[in-house]
């Protein structure tokens, strides 16, 4: 195998790792070992000017995919008022853009028996609508906010499909407990 094809498909590894990492905080005082149980708490915000990311459809799904990542982390669900941690979750949508793509191929040929390199450039800037899920777990006993988790996802079809939302939710909930660091 050609050393440059053995660059490019571990760059993109690299990328396609990070790619999957969500974003979180969360309170370092608290002590994750101590939260064994949950159940859902009313958000606490307005209504999101999209309906599309407001309807219960969506909520039904975002709920259900939460319950079972928080299952398969090892939390009960529990009824309320017997849980340690209050599930809440909120969702926002925002416009974004990204440049135009560039490729670089690496390739060898009869011609002249040498290495070509060749690129292209595509276009300009790709307009889409990102959708963003936030997972907040709150302590049930005193009200805190201990861990948040969040994530974008391109606004399609597939994002609304469960599937999708469950993937979404799975790579936000697969940094909770928080690693100390």
């Amino acid at each position: 195998m050609h050393k440059p094809l053995i660059y490019s498909l571990f760059t993109l590894f690299l990328l396609s790792a990070c790619a999957a990492r969500p974003l979180v905080e969360f309170d370092p005082a608290a002590d994750f070992s101590q939260y064994r149980s949950f159940s859902w708490q009313a958000p606490a915000h307005d209504a999101v000017d999209d309906p599309i990311l407001d309807s219960p459809l969506l909520d039904a799904k975002v709920r259900q995919a939460v319950i079972d990542a928080l299952q398969q982390r090892g939390l009960d669900f529990v009824a309320e008022g017997q849980a340690d941690l209050l599930v809440t979750y909120h969702t926002a949508d925002k416009q974004r853009s990204r440049p135009g793509s560039f490729v670089l191929g690496f390739g060898t040929g009869p011609w002249n028996r040498r290495t070509t390199v060749g690129y292209a450039v595509y276009g300009g800037d790709r307009h889409y609508e990102e959708g963003l899920l936030i997972i907040d777990l709150v302590d049930a006993r005193n009200g805190q906010l201990v861990w948040r988790g969040w994530r974008g996802a391109s606004l399609n079809q597939a994002s609304f499909q469960q599937a999708g939302i469950n993937e979404i939710v799975r790579i936000i909930l697969s940094s909770y407990p928080p690693e100390r660091g």
